[in-house]
């Protein structure tokens, strides 16, 4: 094997000369030996190492795999990776599943409610995937003739199925896309005898999104939702522009220690649909949010916000709190309190997550 990798046709050499001879990292001094994943990483003065179950091989991590390892420490479901000049935390991926059910707009209206199902499954390889359904009842609505005469009732709603995925493009931004599907059914018949069309549509769109993590406190982030064709009902001379948003917002820890944090955030969200009506109308349809988090002991959490909606009317105080159980379940509640100004008042936001 010496004479291979020395490329020497004989078997005796000059005293003093040089040569290659095969190197083996299993056998330098372990610094540290933890389990990540469904594998085993072992820590060497040579570079991490990594068992599956069959065979072994470098660790791909950040070139971790050729330099001396320090240390290897597993807390949660993170494991931390200290090299010579460096420090790496990886997450173990989990699937989460979410369901929330609102009763919208309660001041108004007590048949009109929001359905939200989402799934997510996180890897350590490839990202984070993602699906979920959007369902929003507009409740039962009555169809009438001239001398105001019940002609039929209508269920009318909008569905919304949407798969999403989204990865590290660099050690500190992180980006995702979103496809969607939307089926809406406002009516069953035109609002005219004489319109050939009716009140139901399908159409699809597109999200965007990037995530910027300055610092271990501060991170930023933007999206562009609703990217798509127009929605058409009765003929496309009637199409009506998808709701396109655009919206960017930070959130800095304000505070963390061992046992709690304080989260402090804020977000601006822009319509993109008409940008034609001058700047002060404009600045007009900017929406203002900004919110506070208070969370102990990765179990309880406390929250308070504000909405600024100059054009939509909507000035409130919003709540919210969340609890967190046995590492597998999350609960969290949002409320607008009552304010008879706000058609949002009083609007519950019930929301459950499972970690299996």
């Amino acid at each position: 094997l010496i004479r291979k990798l020395n490329d020497l046709d004989q078997d005796q050499l000059p005293a003093g000369s040089e040569v290659l001879v095969p190197d083996n990292p299993a056998s330098a001094p372990v610094t540290k030996i933890a389990p990540w994943n469904d594998r085993v990483s072992v820590g060497t003065t040579r570079g991490l190492l990594e068992y599956d179950g069959v065979g072994w091989s470098r660790a791909g991590i950040r070139k971790l795999g050729n330099k001396p390892m320090v240390d290897l420490a597993t807390a949660k479901e993170e494991t931390w990776f200290a090299g010579e000049d460096r420090i790496i935390t990886r997450g173990k991926g989990r699937t989460e599943i979410s369901l929330m059910h609102v009763n919208w707009l309660p001041e108004l209206t007590d048949d009109l409610y929001y359905e939200f199902l989402s799934v997510v499954k996180s890897t350590e390889s490839w990202g984070t995937l993602g699906g979920n359904v959007t369902f929003l009842s507009y409740g039962s609505i009555q169809f009438t003739d001239k001398e105001g005469n019940l002609t039929g009732v209508f269920d009318a709603f909008e569905i919304a199925f949407t798969l999403s995925y989204g990865a590290a493009l660099t050690n500190k931004l992180a980006g995702g896309i979103s496809a969607k599907v939307i089926h809406s059914r406002l009516a069953d018949q035109g609002a005219t005898p004489f319109e050939e069309g009716d009140g139901i549509a399908t159409g699809f769109a597109i999200d965007l999104g990037l995530l910027y993590r300055q610092s271990s406190r501060l991170t930023w982030g933007m999206t562009i939702t609703n990217i798509g064709p127009k929605f058409s009902y009765i003929d496309a001379a009637q199409s009506d522009d998808l709701p396109r948003n655009f919206s960017f917002g930070f959130a800095y820890k304000l505070l963390r220690s061992e046992y709690y944090t304080l989260l402090v955030t804020a977000e601006v969200n822009k319509i993109l649909v008409t940008l034609d009506e001058g700047l002060s109308q404009e600045l007009k349809q900017v929406v203002l949010n900004g919110g506070t988090e208070f969370t102990y002991a990765d179990m309880f959490s406390a929250r308070a916000g504000y909405i600024y909606d100059q054009e939509g009317k909507v000035k409130t105080v919003t709540l919210g709190a969340g609890l967190s159980l046995f590492e597998r379940f999350r609960f969290d509640f949002a409320y607008i309190p009552h304010n008879e100004s706000v058609a949002l008042a009083n609007t519950l936001r019930v929301s459950i997550t499972v970690l299996p």
